[in-house]
This record gives C-alpha cells, structure tokens and sequence, in this order.
C-alpha cells in the first residue's frame, strides 16, 4: 500500500493534493536541520512524496539568490531523508522561459488525475508538461524574452530541484506546471 507525503500541503496545489489523496503532512521547514529530518522521516515508513513546496516570500522581491539555496536544501534534505520514496516534484514553466506571454491553463482537479496516473506508474522516471505538450510544440514557440530577475531565480531553484530529483531519487516524475486555474 503506498504511504503518501506532502511537502508543501499549505499551499494552493499541496493543499489540494494532501486532501484528495488523503497523504501525510510535512511539518517540518528547509531552515530545520538535516538530522531531524532524516529522523523524522524514519517515523513514517513513507514511500512516496508529493512535493509542492518552493521558498518565495508574500513581500518583494519575493525570490531571490537566498531563496535559491533554501528550495535547494529543501530538495536536498528531502532526497537524504527519504532515499527509497518515489517524488512526483512539482516544478513550473518558468524553467523553460515562460512566463505570462503564453498561458495554458489546466485546473486542480486535472493535475490531480497525473498524479492518480503517476500513481498507477505511468510517467515514471519523466518530465511532463501539465497541461501536456511535446518538447517539440514547445521549440516551435521560443519565449520572446529574457526572464525578470525574479522569475530567473525561480528558473533556476527549479532546474536544481529537478536535476537533483533526477540525480538522487529511487523514481519520480517531474511535472512542469503551466497555469493552475481555481
């Protein structure tokens, strides 16, 4: 039977995520050492994580190089703790330029039915666009701009989470979410 965890169930997307599939909630944060989440996760006997979180502040600027390395150690802490879990890490579109010059909206619920089939092993060990669309489709429409500072420095957290995802997780899938609808 699969033990689910969320890390990140306050936010819009965990929140949702964490009441559907009735997992486990993450109490504890990045800043909180890396021993007591390796023991914290010794507790749980989990073997799959859903991790939604990311580090921006409500106030500007809202990302920045310190954010960066706190999702960084967020990510890093959680692949420590949890060695032999399956992650489905959520990541965003902004890794690949865009930002609001190119929407593709999708709603909850539809996100919750990849990882229904994520569940069921589809898409293991793979990075999916959410709404889904072909790395081809999307080398056809290049961004048409250079990313703001800010949207750089989420870029950037999140191709370092996936890349670590990739590098230290037993399996996981990537979903690169585009324009989460209500």
């Amino acid at each position: 039977m699969t033990k689910i965890l969320t890390i990140g169930h306050t936010g819009f997307l965990g929140s949702y995520l964490y009441n559907r599939f009735d997992t486990h909630a993450w109490p504890g944060r990045f800043e909180w050492q890396g021993a007591w989440w390796k023991w914290a996760a010794s507790t749980g006997n989990i073997d799959t994580i859903f991790y939604c979180a990311r580090a921006c502040r409500k106030e500007s600027p809202r990302r920045d190089r310190e954010t960066v390395i706190l999702d960084t150690k967020g990510i890093m802490k959680t692949c420590h703790a949890f060695p032999d879990a399956r992650i489905f890490y959520c990541s965003t579109k902004v890794v690949d330029g865009w930002t609001n010059d190119w929407v593709r909206p999708i709603s909850k619920e539809e996100i919750g039915n990849y990882f229904e089939r994520a569940l069921n092993n589809e898409f293991v060990n793979q990075t999916i666009h959410l709404p889904e669309i072909s790395d081809a489709q999307l080398r056809k429409f290049p961004p048409k701009e250079e990313l703001f500072v800010e949207h750089l420095h989420y870029a950037r957290s999140k191709i370092i989470g996936e890349n670590i995802v990739k590098s230290c997780a037993k399996d996981y899938t990537i979903f690169r979410i585009w324009d989460i609808i209500p």
